[in-house]
């Protein structure tokens, strides 16, 4: 016989309202601990969801169930989000311009008019553009050192995860000296954002740099290919582009590692990029067929954090 109904929860998962100075703006955060931490007294690596309305909940469970398999590391996973009270045009207003690093868009090129076409079409300015620093300036000043005073987080084994806009911020956070993370997961790129900025920052970091401290997974589908809008966001191609440009600078420290999926467009590819990605960054080295008896499926009771 059906029992009442009850609102659903992600065990070990705690949501917050951040007002941001540095933004002027107001985020959802939600905080997911491993099935471990109660018990433990360790740091756990932390891994940064933007977008989090629409990835936290996935990044959860994926992280979690690669925890249960020993293959991937615990992680404490936090999303960040624009409050779904503030309605859907806002959250694509403030993703366009939160997401993209400075600069301005020439419309010379008929693949960024269509794009331009598209953003007015849903009531977008395509110039309000330019808030990446702010928005890491934000994760690195305010949200991870009130989060560190509240978790064990471990800063070492930090990392960002972002699709299309959110993979554009991805790549400019990976090459600022600002940047707090050291792993990044990168899910199908708008590198066209900007007017192609995020490429002049490739080469400017290249020219002031000797090498590249970090590690980076990035992929998309190839049925983005197949798409003149995804193709005008530079999604595949610019992917590529990046893939061969750290080819050729050879850092010594830097890992990367990229794909692109058969079958898979840009919505499916969500999570084979988070699942290879976590794999990479925080694999265990065990294999997806070795046998794992987990004591409590990571589903334990939900505990306040110590």
């Amino acid at each position: 016989m059906k029992s009442e109904t009850r609102p659903y929860t992600i065990a070990q998962a705690y949501a917050f309202s951040f007002d941001s100075a540095l933004m002027g703006a107001r985020y959802d955060v939600s905080v997911a601990l491993p099935a471990s931490y109660a018990a433990t007294g360790r740091s756990y690596p932390v891994l940064v969801v933007v977008d989090g309305n629409q990835l936290f909940e996935l990044a959860v469970q994926i992280a979690r169930n690669f925890a249960i398999a020993g293959e991937v590391e615990e992680l404490i996973v936090v999303g960040v989000a624009c409050p779904a009270a503030e309605g859907f045009h806002e959250f694509v207003r403030r993703r366009h311009y939160e997401f993209s690093p400075p600069g301005r868009y020439a419309f010379d090129n008929p693949l960024i008019q269509l794009l331009k076409e598209r953003m007015e079409t849903v009531g977008l300015d395509p110039q309000e553009v330019g808030g990446a620093p702010k928005l890491l300036r934000f994760l690195a000043d305010e949200l991870l050192p009130t989060l560190a005073g509240e978790y064990r987080l471990d800063m070492q084994q930090s990392g960002l995860f972002g699709h299309s806009a959110g993979g554009a911020f991805v790549l400019y956070s990976l090459l600022s000296d600002a940047s707090p993370f050291r792993k990044y997961i990168c899910g199908s790129p708008a590198t066209s954002v900007s007017d192609g900025e995020l490429f002049r920052m490739e080469e400017r970091y290249a020219a002031t740099h000797r090498d590249l401290d970090a590690t980076l997974y990035m992929a998309a589908g190839v049925e983005e290919m197949q798409s003149a809008f995804m193709e005008s966001g530079g999604i595949v191609s610019g992917l590529a582009r990046f893939a061969g440009l750290f080819a050729l600078r050879r850092y010594p420290s830097f890992r990367v590692g990229s794909d692109v999926f058969p079958g898979e467009g840009h919505t499916s590819v969500m999570p084979m990029v988070l699942s290879r990605g976590l794999r990479m960054l925080w694999g265990t080295g065990r294999g997806p067929d070795d046998e794992v008896m987990p004591t409590d499926g990571g589903c334990g009771e939900a505990k306040t954090p110590s």
